[in-house]
């Protein structure tokens, strides 16, 4: 049973460290087995022997590329934390960055809403100035208007005193 503190590949090592001792100590008893038997059943048991040697050889060759990829995954975690440990102050500086291109735009925004609010008073001034152009505009023309009527009413009142004038003085000359 595995505990919690110990990793599957933990296991599987255990296991196989002892699945390799027993095939050593199955060979090295076989050998000796063989050994002690006599020439004309020797070739059974020799054949039997090879055939443990050779199941050892392989089991090996596979002991040492399990070792070899358990190195490579030990790196590669070594490699990837590293890298974590290199990501964390990107991450911190990614998070700083935008917050400060969040306030940019905050203050872009707010520029714009000041800028729109510029421009609609200014458009509201403009149009309240029109307006009063317009109507002194309006006012100057009443007001020549009516000083053209007073000044030719000037004028015939002018002439009726010239002519009052003349006869007056045509009278009081006669």
């Amino acid at each position: 049973m595995i505990s919690s503190e110990q990793s599957p590949l933990t296991s599987l090592n255990a296991f196989l460290a002892t699945l390799l001792l027993r095939l050593r100590s199955a060979q090295h008893h076989l050998v000796s087995r063989a050994l002690s038997y006599s020439l004309v059943g020797i070739y059974g048991h020799l054949d039997l022997c090879g055939t443990a040697l050779l199941d050892t050889f392989l089991l090996e060759q596979k002991w040492q590329v399990y070792q070899q990829l358990n190195e490579r995954e030990g790196q590669l975690a070594h490699e990837l934390s590293l890298a974590q440990a290199q990501l964390f102050p990107l991450r911190k500086d990614n998070a700083r960055l935008v917050r400060e291109a969040n306030e940019l735009h905050r203050e872009a925004i707010a520029a714009a809403e000041t800028q729109s609010a510029s421009v609609r008073t200014a458009a509201k001034t403009q149009s309240q100035l029109t307006s009063a152009v317009d109507e002194a505009n309006f006012l100057r023309a009443q007001v020549e208007k009516k000083l053209a009527s007073q000044v030719d009413a000037c004028n015939a009142l002018q002439e009726q005193v010239k002519v009052g004038t003349r006869r007056t003085t045509k009278d009081i000359g006669s």
